[in-house]
């Protein structure tokens, strides 16, 4: 039995105020929605769209799949996208949002001809939020969470050279045995009985256009001139600080069992991308320099100012946090209390929660309107262009 003596305990009370307190979120839900916003908004959607239907893909975490079938053509391309793997990464599933709305003819952003285009030539498949619980906690405030609820990184859970992996470091735990996690699962389900011809996956944390493979240095080995091609053009028009190429060269390290390139390999999909789409490097404000990007926007309406906030899907207070940080406290205050580097551990523990916000979530996500605006409507584009690509290929 572990004791706990006087200062653990008072360690324990000050340390789970002190979480409760640092850890209420400072996340802006003007600009940004919550799971529950994000679920409600696609399930408006419904006989608001046409060819538009949502499907509830699993309860628990609550997946919903997007379907937008071809408007026009009877031999359409499949195209397959997912935002919101890693859930610290909250601008991946509101550009997905804001993707199908400009789709369905419902966002301030987007470019009509290019939508058509789409509309005609593709049915569509989008996983808009992946991780919707982990997404929860990082809306109450745990600002670095990576993994699902599980502590598994669900972007390493795929059977696709897939390695036994646990580095609590990075928070990258890659399960204990291939689609061991249920969103891994949903995913896999939704990809396999879809077989797309294009997929992508949308990340933040750096400004990358990848193909084929992570989990090796290698590179494709087919159809990779066609797939670098895309992404090069990609990078010209919309993200020139990108890198671009196999994702195991480019990243700096090897990521074995990813959707990228189980999709490719298991799936034989033609092509098949992950986009990095925002680093706090990014310079947006240089890019916005002698753009009419702004002018446009503040000629029309905020669209997503329209939505009326039901106060039920409001992050909790700081006072009703979640209990997985209370558990967080209890365990790392037991920790240093037995630890013999305990001043040394406390000030870092604290640093940790002190600047998760800094070092997470403005690492991963815009803070401003103007900054999450522009990464909405440039990456927007970015897919409208990247599917359009592939319907002009005619290797297909």
């Amino acid at each position: 039995m572990i004791k706990i003596n006087k200062f653990a305990i008072n360690l324990i009370v000050i340390t789970a105020l002190f979480l409760q307190v640092a850890q209420c979120s400072k996340i802006n839900f003007d600009i940004y929605h919550t799971t529950d916003e994000i679920n409600l908004l696609l399930q408006q959607l419904e006989g608001n769209c046409e060819g538009y239907s949502l499907n509830l893909a699993n309860n628990d975490p609550d997946i919903y799949e997007v379907t937008l079938s071809s408007l026009d053509s009877e031999n359409a391309l499949k195209g397959l996208v997912i935002f919101g793997e890693h859930p610290r990464e909250l601008i991946s599933p509101e550009t997905g949002l804001n993707f199908v709305k400009s789709l369905c003819g419902q966002s301030q952003f987007g470019d009509y001809e290019l939508t058509q285009k789409i509309r005609d030539y593709y049915d569509l498949k989008l996983v808009i939020n992946a991780n919707p619980n982990s997404r929860r906690l990082v809306e109450d405030g745990d600002y670095c969470k990576r993994e699902n609820p599980n502590f598994v990184d669900i972007n390493r859970n795929w059977g696709s050279h897939w390695e036994h992996i646990q580095d609590e470091e990075r928070q990258v735990n890659s399960g204990e045995a291939p689609f061991s996690e249920v969103e891994t699962q949903v995913l896999k389900k939704i990809a396999t009985e879809f077989s797309p011809n294009v997929f992508i996956s949308i990340h933040s944390g750096t400004l990358g256009l990848y193909t084929p493979y992570a989990y090796t240095n290698q590179k494709a080995e087919r159809n990779e001139k066609h797939m670098i091609n895309i992404v090069n053009d990609i990078q010209k028009k919309y993200c020139k600080n990108c890198s671009v190429g196999a994702a195991g060269k480019e990243v700096g390290y090897l990521c074995p069992g990813t959707c990228l390139d189980y999709i490719y390999e298991t799936l034989e999909a033609d092509y098949s991308f992950a986009f990095e789409i925002y680093s706090n490097e990014n310079e947006i404000h240089q890019a916005l320099e002698g753009s009419n990007f702004l002018q446009i926007r503040s000629s029309n309406q905020r669209l997503r100012h329209t939505f009326k906030r039901n106060e039920q899907f409001r992050p909790q207070s700081c006072f009703l946090q979640a209990k997985y940080l209370f558990l967080k406290s209890i365990l790392s205050a037991i920790y240093l209390n037995n630890s013999k580097t305990r001043n040394q551990k406390s000030d870092s523990f604290s640093d940790m929660f002190l600047d998760s916000y800094q070092q997470c979530f403005l690492f991963f996500n815009p803070e401003s309107h103007d900054d999450y605006d522009y990464v909405i409507d440039n990456w927007t584009k970015a897919l409208y262009e990247t599917l359009n690509h592939v319907t002009d290929n005619k290797t297909l």
